[in-house]
């Protein structure tokens, strides 16, 4: 695998300062969410997972990039994937408030970083140390099978609407007139599960590549759920019934994750 390039170091020291002035100011400033409870108690979660979890994985991810780990430049890149859609939702969904500016920067910088991270690839390295055949169409029939149900999850709300005007559960529950959580999985999650699953179908390196970066942000965004899940049932409100479903999720994509990865365990020589 090539070095990491100076730019990507420089990302990703602000990436790591910025989220932790994000997630702590979440966790600690009184009133700086405007949402309503049941979006207010997301934000809870969130801060915490991507604080607790996701920051010690960006960081140790990258130190392993730094070292010449195959692994951990795909794992590096999943974490910056999860920011690029965690942070939309902040971006995108939160009611306008003081840290408006940190989550365009936290949507920006990872989505610059993942594409210097991508153009930093030596895909002929992941090509000679690819999983089996039998791992690559397994994981791959998982993530084409997981994509089209959420996708079709999202499409027979949508039918819904068009058919007799029913409009989603969330959007009563969140108080919003855009459906942003299936605006995103629907642009962004679906497509990627699909490409990823197709590829590591037909033996394509990029299968292994997408195919970890899919089920990284996947895994980690799934203990938000599961979280959320939990802390909206005892809050009073509906979900908690998906906490198996977000667990399951989360150990399917760590398998899937550690199956893509084992071949790549050994660090490579550094080019010089």
């Amino acid at each position: 695998m090539r070095e990491a390039s100076g730019a990507s170091i420089v990302l990703t020291i602000l990436i790591l300062l910025l989220t932790l002035v994000a997630t702590i100011g979440g966790i600690t400033v009184d009133g700086l969410y405007r949402d309503n409870e049941f979006v207010w108690l997301a934000w809870w979660v969130n801060d915490r997972v991507t604080l607790y979890i996701g920051m010690p994985l960006l960081a140790g991810s990258f130190v392993a990039t730094m070292r010449g780990i195959p692994s951990g430049r795909l794992l590096w890149l999943g974490m910056l994937w999860y920011l690029v859609y965690n942070y939309a939702f902040y971006l995108f969904g939160a009611a306008f408030n003081a840290h408006f500016l940190l989550y365009v920067a936290l949507f920006i910088l990872p989505t610059l970083a993942l594409i210097a991270g991508l153009m930093e690839l030596d895909i002929s390295a992941i090509r000679a140390s690819m999983p089996s055949r039998t791992t690559q169409r397994f994981v791959g029939g998982y993530m084409m099978t997981w994509g089209l149900m959420l996708g079709t999850i999202w499409a027979t709300q949508a039918a819904a609407y068009l058919f007799d005007g029913t409009l989603p559960d969330l959007l009563a529950i969140t108080g919003g007139e855009t459906h942003l959580i299936a605006a995103l999985d629907l642009s962004l999650v679906v497509p990627s599960f699909l490409l990823a699953g197709w590829w590591l179908w037909r033996g394509n390196p990029w299968g292994v590549v997408a195919g970890v970066i899919a089920n990284v942000k996947g895994s980690v965004y799934c203990v938000v759920l599961a979280w959320g899940a939990h802390a909206g049932e005892q809050a009073g409100y509906p979900g908690g019934e998906l906490l198996p479903l977000w667990s399951a999720l989360v150990v399917l994509g760590v398998l899937a994750i550690v199956a893509l990865l084992r071949p790549l365990r050994r660090p490579s020589h550094r080019r010089r």
